[in-house]
């Protein structure tokens, strides 16, 4: 579905004849494939690999993922700069056409049956339910969602980058892509040593200090007039989200009763597209605030939540 709404978006592109009620169509639904194909990846990732190498697979993730993030900027841009804004789109169909036929290589060793007897969508409604109720009388899931949810305070601080860039710390286009990079250094950072690291004990409290300490280091971040201690308090937060990210995700995995994995993950899918309200937040907070104003604000209230569950979520802390 995914590659025949890019091809779709490519054709339409390439004829000049894309519209913006095209996009705002479009969009919302290659979001459903590519929601449903992020919480059912997870869920295969960790039958394949295990409960004890599921930390380093999700490292190993995170790496790849930073590193396409890195080399799929450079491709696009040298697409588009020799053919064209299409030409994107086209990749794009092509990728996720081999995508689609590498997941036939992926190995079968059993199949599950659906919990409910429902089938299409209101199997889906139903399934939804009971993820829902599984993890509000689920203490230690719950706090694991609530963890995930702080995802949307990482979407503030994305909106304010280029402003940082641009008006206070006045390095330009190129000290942006600099600052960006040094996030992406520390996440691949984390990943290297948590694949180093192996399953080890102690990961809820590790991914609790952490997420307390994001907040602290941005509002430093907002407050630095020195490129240098930008970019390296940018490098500790990419660090501390990439490992944070990645704890939390391996201990949603290994922490689900079995049957209900797949709806946690789904439930967890859903949390993170909260990061768009993350970028809605930072734009009208940039309205109404001063940058560093606006910044301190917004993780004010990120840093409260944090120290709630550092206080709170004792299922957390013994895992």
């Amino acid at each position: 579905m995914a590659s025949l709404i890019t091809f779709v978006t490519a054709y339409l592109v390439a004829t000049d004849a894309i519209e913006i009620w095209h996009l705002f169509l479009l969009e919302p639904l290659l979001g459903i494939p590519l929601g449903l194909s992020n919480s059912a990846g997870r869920t295969i990732v960790f039958d394949l690999v295990g409960r004890d190498l599921m930390i380093r697979a999700r490292a190993v993730i995170t790496s790849s993922q930073t590193i396409a993030n890195f080399v799929g900027s450079a491709i696009g841009g040298i697409l588009i700069a020799q053919f064209g804004n299409a030409a994107i789109f086209w990749m794009l169909t092509g990728i996720y056409v081999v995508s689609w036929l590498m997941f036939f290589a992926v190995p079968r060793d059993r199949e599950t049956a659906p919990a409910s007897g429902a089938s299409g969508w209101l199997s889906v409604l139903t399934q939804l339910r009971e993820g829902f109720v599984y993890a509000r009388r689920t203490p230690t899931i719950r706090w694991l969602l609530i963890m995930v949810s702080g995802v949307m305070f990482h979407g503030v601080t994305l909106t304010f980058f280029p402003i940082f860039a641009r008006d206070l710390l006045e390095v330009g286009p190129q000290g942006f892509g600099y600052l960006i990079s040094s996030m992406a250094v520390g996440s691949l950072t984390a990943s290297v040593v948590l694949f180093k690291a192996g399953d080890f004990r102690g990961k809820g409290k590790i991914a609790i200090a952490g997420g307390t300490a994001m907040p602290i280091l941005v509002i430093g971040f907002a407050f630095s007039n020195s490129f240098l201690l930008s970019l390296i308090l940018g490098a500790i937060t990419g660090a501390l989200v990439g490992s944070y990210f990645s704890l939390v995700v391996t201990l949603l995995l290994t922490t689900a009763r079995e049957d209900m994995r797949g709806r946690v993950q789904g439930l967890a899918i859903m949390l993170i597209q909260t990061i768009g309200i993350g970028f809605l937040l930072g734009g009208v907070l940039t309205e109404l605030f001063d940058s560093r104003e606006a910044m301190f604000i917004a993780h004010s209230f990120s840093l409260a939540l944090w120290v709630l569950m550092l206080i709170k979520a004792k299922e957390v802390h013994r895992l």
